[in-house]
């Protein structure tokens, strides 16, 4: 299928007319979080934790995509929290007509309908509670709307492609911030499947248009005209994390640009219960570290490196305890490990930048990260 910015419009009454009715197999309440993988499954770990000990006690959904996002230790340890984990692929190819695009973005809405609840907190791994949750549910805002959307901080102006390619008339409002999502899904049901077809054509149109799933839940509820109420006080700035209110009081803090990390994390001001949640990631690297080395080569405490970029750079790293890189380029250059007889060299989020092998009195490989360059650490003179 061809969309364009001028079909756009009438390719969405078609998929308006291909809906399925609800059918009432969803029950209750509970919370439907998306996560897979080291980074988003140590994020869940977090903040599935605090929620317990917040004394929220609705079930939850994990949902995951496939068999590589699997880390059974980590899966383990969740579980026993009241947890389900559920394979997006697998319920997604026992569909009459799957998904095609089923990825990170796309499973969100995918993930909300075919969860067992009927009343669905949608959660990102890296939001964190300030207090039980549940009773949002209870308000009379939920009640009355059947759905409640956080904003996020920008306002679309009257030229972005956003109004025309949906066909929606110009409104001043915040886009939706989709971290945290109250939902009854027989009330929002149309909604609810026009994002999630939205979605699936993201990536091959709309998310040129639009940034991810966010607005296209917005864009859907304004479409076939399903009511939402969307929380009035703006978020508030903390480094790297929104900070989400609920009738004023700062409940959900959403790590979006400062995702936890297992082997350490950076302590910020103002962010609540934060001391709790670095003690779980501490707890989980005691059962889970994928960093752990695998061979007798260890790496002298503070002894200094030359790290050679060739043709490029040069600058020291001085490797320390805990595989952390004491100095560097903190954001290129935090961690390393060796696995497999190979030394790895990542960076601030966990993601590798350099993979070396042995060589001479040092090591040589290739840097990961666009100029693929030929990298060299050699012991410091």
């Amino acid at each position: 299928m061809h969309i364009t910015e001028e079909n756009s419009p009438e390719v969405i009454k078609d998929w308006l007319k291909e809906i399925p009715n609800y059918e009432g197999i969803y029950q209750g309440r509970g919370i439907v979080m998306v996560a897979g993988g080291d980074r988003y499954l140590t994020n869940a770990y977090a903040s599935i934790r605090l929620l317990r000990d917040k004394g929220c006690t609705l079930p939850i959904q994990v949902w995951y995509l496939g068999i590589n996002e699997e880390r059974p230790e980590i899966q383990r340890e969740i579980e026993k929290w009241d947890v389900e984990f559920v394979d997006a692929h697998k319920v997604n190819e026992q569909l009459t007509t799957p998904h095609t695009h089923l990825n990170g973005w796309e499973c969100k809405p995918f993930a909300i309908i075919h969860s067992r609840f009927q009343h669905v907190l949608f959660l990102d791994a890296d939001v964190f509670v300030d207090k039980d949750p549940e009773f949002i549910f209870d308000s009379a805002e939920y009640k009355t709307h059947h759905a409640i959307y956080m904003p996020d901080f920008n306002i679309m102006g009257t030229d972005r492609s956003f109004w025309k390619i949906f066909g929606i008339q110009y409104r001043e409002e915040p886009e939706f911030e989709s971290g945290i999502i109250f939902i009854n899904k027989e009330k929002c049901w149309n909604a609810l499947n026009l994002a999630n077809k939205i979605c699936e054509y993201g990536t091959r149109f709309y998310f040129n248009h639009i940034h991810g799933d966010k607005d296209s839940f917005r864009a859907a509820h304004h479409i076939t005209q399903t009511d939402f109420y969307q929380e009035k006080q703006p978020i508030k700035r903390l480094r790297g994390t929104m900070v989400q209110h609920w009738q004023h009081e700062p409940i959900f803090y959403h790590r979006n640009m400062d995702k936890l990390h297992i082997m350490g994390n950076e302590p910020s001001k103002y962010f609540a219960n934060e001391e709790q949640i670095f003690q779980y990631v501490k707890e989980l690297r005691q059962i889970y570290n994928p960093y752990i080395l695998k061979n007798s080569i260890c790496f002298e405490k503070d002894k200094s490196y030359e790290y050679i970029r060739v043709g490029l750079d040069r600058r020291r790293l001085i490797l320390g305890p805990d595989y952390k890189i004491v100095k560097g380029n903190k954001k290129m250059e935090s961690y390393y490990c060796i696995r497999d007889e190979r030394l790895y060299i990542m960076s601030e989020d966990g993601e590798i930048t350099a993979s070396l092998q042995k060589w001479d009195d040092g090591w040589i490989g290739r840097w990961q990260n666009h100029e693929r360059c030929i990298t060299i650490l050699e012991s410091g003179k």
